[in-house]
């Protein structure tokens, strides 16, 4: 991977824990990135859909809509809540050219996470995987669970596959109490 992908790359991790996050560092990272939030950060659920028909087409399940989308340089991300604040349905495409592996992403979304956020889990553990057919490719998509700083029990689920424009990290999370495993088989398999 070359040092402008890592930068950007670290850039937009950071945006993404920023945005999922919430609150005033949003503006202020943007700002310092020379970005105005109304340029890069997309509530407006119509840009958001432009957005994510750049990194793949699907159906979300029912109750989720549209949180953000952002477009830096040629990382895309397009991000889905039914509004609990507590669940969330990630897609991040990075370049054509990045050469950028599953664990090396992870690592690199749980160095950035684990400080900042008091909702998303401090402390995931593998429980399992699943190997998943997305877009035709043979995908494997790691289960995890853990608590957040609020002792609530979460479940995440994460794989990486071939996107419309790159590399694409998806992530599904959401409270153990809440979790579908057969909703969430069935958005995988909606993926095209």
């Amino acid at each position: 991977m070359s040092k402008n992908t890592k930068i950007i790359l670290g850039i937009v991790i950071g945006l993404l824990v920023v945005c999922v996050c919430g609150g005033v560092a949003t503006f202020g990272a943007l700002t310092w990135f020379g970005v105005t939030v109304g340029q890069q950060f997309e509530p407006n659920p119509e840009k958001v859909a432009q957005i994510a028909s750049k990194i793949a087409d699907f159906k979300l399940p029912p109750g989720y809509t549209t949180e953000y989308g952002i477009e830096v340089a040629d990382f895309a991300l397009a991000s889905y809540s039914p509004g609990d604040d507590h669940s969330h349905i990630m897609f991040i495409q990075m370049p054509p050219d990045s050469k950028v592996d599953q664990v090396t992403l992870e690592r690199q979304m749980t160095q950035v996470t684990q400080p900042r956020s008091s909702k998303r889990p401090t402390k995931l553990t593998m429980v399992g995987a699943s190997q998943v057919t997305v877009r035709g490719q043979s995908v494997k998509f790691v289960i995890s669970e853990g608590t957040n700083s609020e002792g609530q029990a979460y479940r995440q689920m994460r794989g990486m596959f071939q996107g419309k424009g790159g590399l694409v990290l998806l992530t599904v999370e959401e409270p153990t109490s809440r979790w579908n495993q057969a909703t969430v088989d069935a958005f995988i398999a909606s993926i095209r």
